[in-house]
């Protein structure tokens, strides 16, 4: 029999959860983890149970803890279950504890009136398997594909910069010198209809909070180019920490096939490199031809790719 328990973070037991990701991990690789991967583990959880997490579905057998799927809300349009979750910490009954934990957490988005449960799972060489087992998990409890995107890495060498000229009619600036909703009309104008099968996928509650962000992590490394006072491209470049993150980048549609997105890449990276900053990360929709061509001009290459599930109250009933 198993049962669901739903808990604030606060309650949750750190070292328990620690050394049951540990354990899952062994499993799923095969061997024993290094130091450097137990730590990984350590900070890990501490990540999320200290900034993503807001709540916690457990799932028990004969009082054993067999099961997390621990989710946030974001602002009250979709609860979010973190990456690489739910973690199944028992070998039988896999499927089952999945499925009880997937839709308790759907049952607490009805409760909610929040319409929409989402996910964004990794798929590498090495944790192919693994996603298998959680796209398998997702489906059977009524979420559905809804896009995939490369994650593609970059560790920047002072080569890939050509000095691409600009013509005169353009010119760069900070992002962070520009009107907020200027950027924001500028974004939604350039991602009106693309290639962005996520951005397609949002209901209209969603779209506003979902889209471009303008948030305080945004680095001076971000640019836009203007022609006159009009913003026609945005290049966002976000610090996390161990690596820099670009994107979103576009170019509105009439200033297309120009080189701008060259010149955005260019300026970005041209700033990033200045400041030793060479671990960059970017995502693309893998449909997204002509962006994944300019990427992997400036040197980034594909190491896995992100897939989103989703279950939308609107579309699917209990």
């Amino acid at each position: 029999m198993i049962s669901i328990k739903e808990q604030e973070k606060t309650s949750m037991d750190r070292e328990e959860l620690v050394r049951l990701h540990i354990d899952q991990r062994i499993k799923s690789l095969g061997r024993e983890l290094t130091d450097e991967e137990t730590d990984r583990v350590s900070r890990y959880i501490d990540y999320l149970l200290n900034s993503f997490i807001t709540r916690n579905f457990l799932a028990y057998e004969n009082e054993e803890l067999v099961g997390w799927l621990g989710v946030m809300n974001v602002k009250s349009v979709t609860i979010l279950i973190w990456e690489d979750h739910p973690i199944i910490f028992s070998d039988s009954n896999k499927e089952l504890i999945a499925l009880e934990l997937i839709q308790s957490c759907i049952k607490c988005a009805n409760m909610k009136n929040v319409e929409n449960v989402r996910i964004f799972t990794i798929e590498s060489e090495e944790r192919r398997p693994r996603y298998q087992e959680l796209k398998q998990y997702f489906l059977q409890a009524g979420m559905k594909q809804t896009h995939t995107v490369l994650c593609m890495k970059n560790q920047l060498t002072p080569d890939i910069i050509r000095d691409v000229s600009i013509n005169y009619d353009y010119h760069v600036e900070s992002m962070n010198l520009q009107d907020r909703q200027l950027l924001m009309d500028c974004y939604m104008e350039i991602f009106a209809e693309s290639y962005d099968n996520f951005t397609n996928s949002l209901d209209s509650k969603e779209y506003k909070v979902w889209n471009f962000t303008l948030d305080a992590k945004m680095t001076e490394d971000s640019r836009v180019i203007k022609k006159d006072k009009e913003i026609i491209a945005i290049s966002r470049v976000v610090d996390y920490g161990d690596f820099m993150e670009l994107g979103p980048i576009g170019v509105l549609p009439d200033h297309r096939g120009k080189g701008l997105g060259n010149v955005l890449m260019e300026e970005c990276l041209a700033s990033l490199l200045e400041q030793d900053k060479t671990n960059t990360y970017l995502e693309v929709d893998i449909s997204n031809t002509p962006a994944i061509k300019l990427y992997d001009k400036y040197g980034f290459k594909e190491v896995s790719k992100k897939h989103g599930f989703l279950w939308r109250a609107t579309e699917y009933k209990e």
